[in-house]
């Protein structure tokens, strides 16, 4: 399953990698200090030509339809310190 990854990231978002969502959560549990966050409200488009699409709106703001009104917000997770988090499931592997 890996390599079908790599191989849609290479041929469809041009990295030599992919990225590791299920895995990434389960370090963000072990080691928050890997990652940077920011609050945001989260939906989900559930038609439309969205559909499928995960939408981020800043809870700070106001926007001029009520789709954010009365939502949680939520830590979200904007970037990752990859090699320390490699380290890390070297290390946990190796044990």
């Amino acid at each position: 399953a890996t390599q079908y990854y790599f191989d849609f990231y290479r041929n469809n978002v041009g990295i030599d990698g992919c990225y590791v969502h299920d895995a990434s959560t389960v370090i963000y549990a072990i080691d928050p200090s890997l990652f940077t966050s920011e609050p945001g409200v989260i939906r989900v488009a559930t038609e439309g030509i969205a559909i499928g699409q995960t939408v981020v709106a800043d809870p700070s703001r106001t926007y001029a339809v009520d789709f954010w009104q009365g939502r949680p917000t939520t830590n979200i997770c904007m970037t990752v310190d990859s090699q320390r988090m490699l380290d890390l499931i070297k290390g946990i592997f190796a044990k």
